[in-house]
């Protein structure tokens, strides 16, 4: 344990000690357990109820109700969130209700519930609908939080949905999760035990909570609210941290069997892979491209040159699909693109190889794919997250992502840069070495580019 953390953790146990004898001087300042029982009545109280079966029924009584609200919440929840996420319309039913939930008070519920569910399933019923809508909420706005760059990268290279889970939605979520569930989880029980009070149930906590009331029993009170914060406090932490080590276990990216088509890049019959007739795009007032046409030949390497915000990023999003044009006609090449983007696009917690990966049919094994990238990156790197890479060291891996993936065709906006003269070299060759016929398009600054990789110029203005 680290110094500052068990000063802090000594330091914490003092204030918890003051406050007990704070309580002891105004137990003793009354004199009258029934006004205010002290700690050691208390303690007294609890130390004779844990002996009882009774006890222990009753607490896992409430408990395994508390349990079951919460968890059904949370995965209904889950269920709604994510649906709502991906359709607006889902949302925009669904997020009405969710706010009346959130401002009616429990009271209300409770009543209600009674009539509806009895006293016996009412703590579950008062769990279930206080934290559906805490979790709900956490997960709408994780899943919109995910990345939207990164999620174009994996539309354009047709990222498994199980890739898209964990590598994409998962991280974005999870910070998200973590906050509604502590929300949640604390609420759950408040929740829940306020609903055994007034439903008073056979052997629940709310009834012996009630029945301490009844018969002015002070210290019975505090000592069955003790036990409440107890049992919340060691389901928050149990569920935190089964939740947390859920999301770390680390698996390998999802791969599915490669295409036969591939084998074919480049043949005579495709022989016009892309073809662009009078296209127009502008953002707002500003014309990007104004009656533009192209043809290109599929096999070929093409190097797109321009000033910067001539449009070479724009030209390859409409290509890509991710970009909207408003007149024309595109014609784009047949099969599955790769990119390298002007931003590495990557994974930043995961590793190069898993980087790679994630995106990789079975055409390239593991230990293939280890092995190329140690051909322009330290061996010894290849484990670590590419968060530690430099950004010379990131562009390498972007640029291995989309030579190795199952792609008929290639584009690269701007691949090197961050890359000193003798890598920039390196990689070009590396490029030509596993480009395997397929149609590549570039964009760059450098005319020696052009001769270096034996490409047509194609010039913006």
């Amino acid at each position: 344990m680290k110094k500052g953390a068990g000063k802090k953790k000594i330091r914490s146990l003092l204030i918890v000690i003051f406050w007990l004898f704070v309580w002891q001087l105004l137990a003793l300042y009354f004199h009258n357990s029934i006004l205010l029982a002290s700690p050691l009545e208390v303690l007294a109280d609890l130390k004779n109820n844990v002996l009882t079966l009774s006890f222990w029924k009753t607490a896992c009584h409430s408990f395994m109700h508390i349990f079951e609200g919460f968890f059904l919440a949370f995965f209904a929840a889950i269920l709604f969130g994510v649906a709502a996420a991906k359709l607006p319309v889902v949302e925009e039913f669904l997020s009405p209700l969710m706010q009346f939930i959130k401002a009616v008070p429990i009271a209300s519920f409770v009543v209600l519930l009674l009539i509806w569910a009895g006293s016996e399933r009412l703590s579950v019923s008062v769990t279930f609908l206080m934290v559906l809508p805490v979790i709900f909420q956490n997960v709408l706005g994780g899943i919109k939080n995910t990345d939207k760059e990164l999620l174009e990268m994996a539309k354009v290279f047709e990222m498994p949905l199980p890739n898209k889970i964990r590598f994409l939605y998962l991280p974005s979520l999870m910070p998200f999760l973590t906050s509604g569930c502590k929300a949640a989880l604390g609420m759950s029980w408040k929740a829940g035990i306020a609903a055994e009070v007034i439903g008073t149930p056979e052997f629940s906590i709310g009834e012996r909570i009630y029945m301490s009331k009844i018969y002015l029993n002070t210290a019975g009170l505090f000592s069955w609210t003790l036990v409440v914060i107890l049992l919340s406090f060691l389901f928050e932490k149990g569920f935190l941290f089964l939740l947390d080590k859920a999301t770390k276990i680390k698996q390998k990216p999802f791969r599915v069997k490669g295409k036969k088509g591939t084998a074919q890049w480049g043949k005579e019959e495709n022989k016009k892979a892309i073809c662009m007739e009078h296209v127009f795009k502008s953002y707002g007032e500003q014309q990007i491209f104004c009656d533009l046409s192209l043809e290109l030949d599929a096999g070929s390497i093409y190097c797109v040159m321009g000033h910067s915000g001539v449009g070479k990023s724009t030209l390859f999003g409409i290509l890509l699909g991710l970009c909207e044009y408003q007149k024309g006609t595109v014609q784009r090449p047949k099969g599955r693109a790769a990119a390298v983007f002007q931003e590495n696009r990557l994974c930043m917690e995961e590793n190069a190889i898993t980087n790679v990966s994630m995106v990789c049919t079975k055409r390239y094994s593991e230990e293939a794919i280890t092995k190329i990238l140690s051909e322009i990156l330290p061996e010894e790197e290849l484990e670590k997250k590419v968060s530690e890479f430099s950004g010379g060291m990131r562009r390498r891996v972007a640029i291995v992502r989309a030579l190795l993936s199952d792609a008929e065709w290639i584009v690269m906006d701007e691949p090197f840069t961050g890359l000193d003269e003798k890598t920039r070299e390196q990689m070009i060759q590396f490029i030509l070495k596993y480009r395997k016929n397929r149609t590549l398009l570039v964009a760059t600054h450098q005319k020696e580019d052009v001769e270096a990789m034996g490409a047509e110029l194609i010039k913006l203005s």
